[in-house]
């Protein structure tokens, strides 16, 4: 069920519902929605990430981080979009170090974009880490 409708068993449907959520910034509805899933569907990555993105928006960078670590078990690998809103989240809170090291998983899977790199940059500049920004400008 979303907003009291019962919802049929089809994936289309419960990603528009997600999709919702996250424009409304209801990011806990969303991740209650996508870990009640009935048993006979399986999460698709476009539900994570939608999910992943109402958490990112709302500063939740440890609901991303839980996300992208539950999505393997489900067959599923994390975009370079997905990493980066996490990226964005774990730096608007101050975890630049947990940014970095997003960043050192998202290349074992990605290549990172010019997004990943300067929201990184950016934080360690901010936090006055002149070298580490240098080292990852190099890169």
């Amino acid at each position: 069920q979303a907003y009291g409708i019962p919802l049929p068993l089809d994936t289309g449907a419960y990603q528009t519902v997600l999709m919702l959520y996250q424009k409304t910034g209801n990011w806990q509805q969303a991740q209650k929605m996508l870990q009640g899933l009935p048993s006979l569907l399986q999460p698709t990555r476009e539900m994570y990430e939608l999910v992943l993105k109402a958490c990112a928006v709302a500063g939740q960078w440890q609901a991303c981080l839980a996300l992208l670590d539950a999505m393997p078990a489900h067959g599923l690998y994390p975009s370079v979009a997905m990493y980066n809103a996490t990226i964005n989240a774990c730096v608007n809170d101050g975890q630049w170090q947990r940014a970095l090291q997003l960043l050192t998983n998202m290349q074992q899977q990605h290549e990172p974009d010019r997004k990943s790199y300067m929201t990184i940059i950016k934080a360690c500049e901010a936090d006055g880490l002149w070298s580490c920004a240098l080292e990852l400008w190099k890169v």
